[in-house]
């Protein structure tokens, strides 16, 4: 008998002993959950400028998605932000300003320190200071990208030309090109077309911006196909079916495992050229060609997009209505302006949850 109540005993103390390490498990995780979104990658920054640097490896706006979170991270902390875009891939002539007014914010004293340890730098992309809600992105948008004054009219001639009046249109963005090796599933046209005209369903008028003009010959027959009164427009041209971010392309893939195979195969040898090896003048017209097609985008009535891509989670944040830009998958269950997300990452990934 003493034995069997020693044995009780014990087995008690077990589960007491279990659900203290429960317990304990429990209140960690709410901790975490609550606080990760408040985490610093700087205990309390001592620096007093930060310069922002624009690299050669990323894409244009996966760079400038990151480019907002530094912005906003100077803000917070009154720190002076300036940017460098020497090395910037989309340079014309000066760089960012080529396209762009300057972003810079003098918040203290020592902009023009020459105090090292008074100035930080970033490089390139995927650099988070600080988690900020998605709001935060949304307000921050409009003084950050602005256009000069002549890109802004290059902007507004071309969308008189093709007839196009803000707020009275609809948009879908697809991304396709070398983003389907491991980034992007391949989505047949014709489902952002049907989500499109589910949320828009007086639409007459659809701009498709995408690097594959395959996107615009599916629309165009989808269009006939239904006998639908829409016109269709793009500004991508008729020789391009697919654009190259960097010169890894041809590794990247030999080592393809996706299921986008079949179509890489079919589209591989008509892919655009890396805009590393664009000549200067190559540079500007892509860079403008694509600045205005993002434009179009941001003052549609309704866009459809994939937010696997960074054009895409840009366009949501920029866009003159934010609950207007729709997903063409499930992900926008994920979005919500009070969230801590950035918009560097998809809103799925690890550094999203």
């Amino acid at each position: 008998m003493v034995k069997n109540n020693s044995i009780n005993k014990f087995i008690k103390f077990k589960y007491i002993i279990l659900f203290i390490v429960l317990f304990i498990i429990i209140l960690s995780y709410l901790y975490y959950k609550n606080n990760k979104n408040n985490k610093e990658h700087f205990d309390l920054p001592k620096f007093k400028t930060l310069i922002s640097n624009w690299d050669n490896g990323s894409g244009f706006y996966s760079e400038l998605n990151f480019k907002l979170n530094h912005y906003l991270y100077c803000k917070k902390y009154n720190i002076n932000f300036k940017t460098n875009s020497d090395n910037w891939p989309y340079k014309f002539k000066n760089g960012w300003t080529d396209y762009f007014k300057d972003v810079e914010l003098k918040l203290n004293d020592d902009l023009n320190t020459n105090n090292i340890d008074l100035i930080h730098t970033e490089n390139g992309c995927c650099s988070i200071l600080e988690d900020f809600k998605l709001k935060d992105y949304v307000d921050v948008v409009k003084e950050y990208y602005i256009y000069t004054p002549e890109v802004k009219k290059i902007i507004d001639e071309k969308k008189t030309e093709i007839g196009l009046i803000n707020n009275e249109y609809g948009c879908i963005y697809i991304r396709r090109g070398d983003k389907l090796i491991d980034e992007i599933e391949f989505t047949h046209t014709d489902k952002f077309i049907d989500k499109l005209l589910n949320v828009y369903q007086d639409c007459k008028t659809i701009f498709l911006q995408t690097d594959d003009y395959n996107c615009f010959i599916d629309l165009q027959n989808y269009i006939k196909k239904y006998n639908l009164n829409i016109k269709a427009l793009t500004l991508c041209p008729e020789t391009n079916f697919g654009a190259i971010a960097h010169n890894g392309w041809t590794d990247k893939m030999k080592d393809n495992k996706s299921g986008n195979q079949e179509y890489l195969e079919k589209i591989k040898n008509n892919l655009s050229k890396p805009i590393s090896e664009m000549t200067p003048e190559e540079k500007y017209e892509h860079t403008i060609e694509l600045i205005t097609s993002v434009d179009i985008c941001m003052n549609s009535k309704f866009c459809i997009c994939d937010y696997k891509s960074n054009v895409s989670r840009f366009i949501k944040v920029a866009h003159n209505n934010v609950m207007n830009v729709f997903d063409v998958g499930e992900a926008d269950k994920l979005f919500d302006l009070e969230s801590y997300k950035t918009i560097g990452f998809d809103f799925d990934s690890q550094f999203n949850l």
